[in-house]
């Protein structure tokens, strides 16, 4: 959470036009937990406004889920009642490179997909070693798109897809 969530919104801050932060005390991991984050709300508060918000896009939200399914569909819902076209889904250990996250997005619109799955460069428990896998978790979404998924791989130039910090530490 705290450690790199500032950066995570730092790299798309520019590129977006509103940032929905939704808090939940219990991290799911994908399944129900009754263990409490480490980190206070306080503290994750203060690190998502680290760099400000001097556009005023962050929108804070809080609530209970029982699973992250129903984390990420809160969230999704909470963007198209609030006039989204496109909905970025970051999670709190991801940087997305500018040339990557224009990657993204041209492939979104140009392929006109609903769903667009992404890879990542995870580092793993330092930040001088990254892995790669075949994995590619659902990250952009299209309203407008048509009902197809598109996956968009490594750059081919080798330069970094989105940073995963999950497993740095």
């Amino acid at each position: 959470g705290k450690d790199y969530v500032g950066y995570a919104l730092k790299s798309i801050y520019d590129k977006v036009d509103k940032l929905i932060i939704s808090y939940t005390d219990r991290p799911s991991h994908g399944t129900h937990t009754d263990v409490l984050c480490p980190e206070s709300k306080e503290q994750i508060k203060e690190a998502v406004y680290q760099f400000g918000d001097p556009d005023k896009k962050i929108v804070w939200y809080e609530g209970v889920y029982n699973n992250e399914t129903e984390h990420r569909n809160f969230m999704e819902q909470m963007c198209w009642e609030q006039g989204a076209d496109q909905v970025l889904i970051l999670d709190a250990d991801e940087i997305w490179p500018d040339e990557y996250f224009k990657a993204c997005f041209n492939r979104l619109l140009e392929t006109e997909s609903r769903i667009l799955c992404v890879q990542m460069w995870h580092l793993f428990r330092s930040f001088d070693w990254f892995c790669t896998e075949p994995c590619s978790p659902k990250r952009i979404l299209n309203k407008h798109g048509k009902d197809k998924t598109e996956y968009i791989g490594h750059p081919p130039d080798n330069s970094p897809s989105i940073l995963h910090f999950g497993y740095a530490q």
